[in-house]
C-alpha cells in the first residue's frame, strides 16, 4: 500500500442536452458536444423542517434570477431538504430527503412528475444521493440502509437492494454497484465499509473496508475509487482510500482535507479546507499543479462546488450562517471571479444548462 497526500478524486459526467426520443431512456453521454451556455439550476438544502428546499435558475444571458424555478413551474413547493440534484436533456433530477420524494422536472414544458421514496409500510426512507447509469437507470441511496433503482422514463422503482448503515455516496462501473456505507445516524458508532453489488444478479458479491465515516465515491478515468471517510470529526482524522475497481484491493490511503473536488480530463480541481483556496492537481502523478488559484478565506461556509469543462467555470457557493440566502460564485480558469448571484438556504446542488447550437 503506497501513502501519501491526499487528493479526493470526482468523477465528473458530462450530460448531453439533446432530448431523446420518447421511447429511449435518459442516459449519461461522456463527451464533450458542442453547447451554448445557457444558465445554471441550483438547488438549496432549506432549513430542517421548514419545508423550505427551493431551486434558483440564472440565466447567463439577461444576468437575472428566476427564484423559486421550480415553485413558478409547477406550482408547488419542493419540500422539505434538498439533498442531491442532476440534470440531463433538459430535465432535473431532484432528492428530497425530510419530504422522501425524488421530483422529476421538463425544464422546457415545465411537467413534472413526484416518486415518494417510501418503503412498505408508507415511512419515508430518507433519500440521500443519486447517480444515473449508462443503462439509464437512476440509482439512489437512503438512510434506511437501501438502494432503489428507479426507471427515468416511469419513474418507478424497479429494486430495492440492501446495503450497510446509513449509506451516501454511490457509483456504478460496470455491473458493479459500489456503496459508501457512513453510519452517519449512529453517532459515534459509524460504519466503515463499501458495499460491492452485482446488478446482473442483484446480489452482494463483496464488502470492502474503509476509513471512518465514509461519504462520497468518485471515479477516476483509470478505474480507481475514491472513498471520501470523515472520521469522527476528533481524533480519527479524515482520510481517502483508493481501490481498484476490478480487483477491489485498496491501492492507497491518503490524508488530505478537502471541501469538495471535481476532475476534468486529467486535472483535478479541489478545494482544500486547510488554505481555503482552490488548488489544482493532476491525475496521474497526483502532483500539485497550481496552489492557490481561488482565495476562498472569506466565504463563511462553503456548501458547493461545482466545475464545467464546456464553459471553463468554477462554481463555489457559500451557505453562510446555514439561515440566510446563500450565494453562488463562477470562476473562470485563472480564478478571476465572472459572476455572482443569490440562491436559497444552503445551497448544495449546482448544474449547468446548455443549449446544442
Amino acid at each position: 500500500m503506497k501513502n501519501g497526500s491526499l487528493y479526493l478524486f470526482v468523477f465528473l459526467l458530462i450530460f448531453s442536452c439533446k432530448k431523446p426520443e420518447d421511447d429511449q431512456p435518459l442516459t449519461p453521454i461522456i463527451e464533450d458536444l458542442n453547447y451554448q451556455f445557457k444558465g445554471v439550476f441550483v438547488l438549496s438544502e432549506g432549513t430542517w423542517q421548514q419545508n423550505n428546499a427551493s431551486l434558483n435558475y440564472f440565466d447567463f444571458t439577461k444576468k437575472e434570477v428566476t427564484e423559486n424555478y421550480f415553485s413558478q413551474k409547477t406550482g408547488r413547493q419542493l419540500g422539505d431538504v434538498g439533498n442531491d440534484m442532476l440534470y440531463v436533456n433538459h430535465t432535473l433530477f431532484m432528492l428530497i430527503n425530510g419530504s422522501n420524494t425524488l421530483e422529476k422536472l421538463d425544464t422546457k414544458t415545465g411537467e413534472t412528475k413526484q416518486l415518494r421514496i417510501v418503503n412498505f409500510q408508507n415511512t419515508g426512507r430518507q433519500p440521500r444521493q443519486l447517480f444515473l447509469a449508462t443503462s439509464g437507470d437512476l440509482f439512489i441511496t437512503s438512510f434506511d440502509d437501501f438502494v432503489s433503482i428507479v426507471d427515468t422514463l416511469s419513474l418507478t422503482v424497479k429494486k430495492i437492494l440492501r446495503v450497510g448503515r446509513d449509506p451516501e455516496g454511490l457509483v456504478v462501473v460496470g455491473n458493479k454497484l459500489f456503496v459508501a456505507n457512513s453510519g452517519g445516524l449512529d453517532f459515534p458508532n459509524y460504519e466503515s465499509t463499501v458495499s460491492v453489488i452485482d446488478i446482473t444478479k442483484y446480489t452482494s458479491i463483496d464488502t470492502l473496508q474503509v476509513g471512518l465515516n465514509p461519504g462520497s465515491i468518485n471515479l477516476d478515468n483509470y478505474g480507481n475509487m475514491y472513498v471520501r471517510c470523515r472520521g469522527n470529526y476528533d481524533e480519527i482524522k479524515p482520510s481517502i482510500h483508493i481501490i481498484n475497481t476490478n480487483t477491489h484491493e485498496t491501492e492507497s490511503v491518503w490524508n488530505y482535507a478537502s471541501l469538495g473536488l471535481q476532475v476534468v480530463g486529467d486535472t483535478i480541481f479541489v478545494v482544500n479546507e486547510n488554505t481555503l483556496t482552490v488548488e489544482l492537481l493532476d491525475t496521474q502523478t497526483r502532483s500539485l499543479i497550481k496552489s492557490g488559484l481561488v482565495d476562498i478565506s472569506s466565504f463563511q461556509t462553503i456548501s458547493a462546488f461545482h466545475v464545467d469543462p464546456i464553459s471553463k467555470l468554477i462554481f463555489i457557493a457559500d451557505g453562510l450562517d446555514y439561515i440566510s440566502r446563500g450565494k453562488v460564485y463562477a470562476y473562470d480558469y485563472n480564478g478571476k471571479e465572472q459572476f455572482h448571484f443569490d440562491a436559497g438556504v444552503i445551497p448544495g446542488s449546482i448544474a449547468v444548462e446548455y443549449e446544442g447550437k
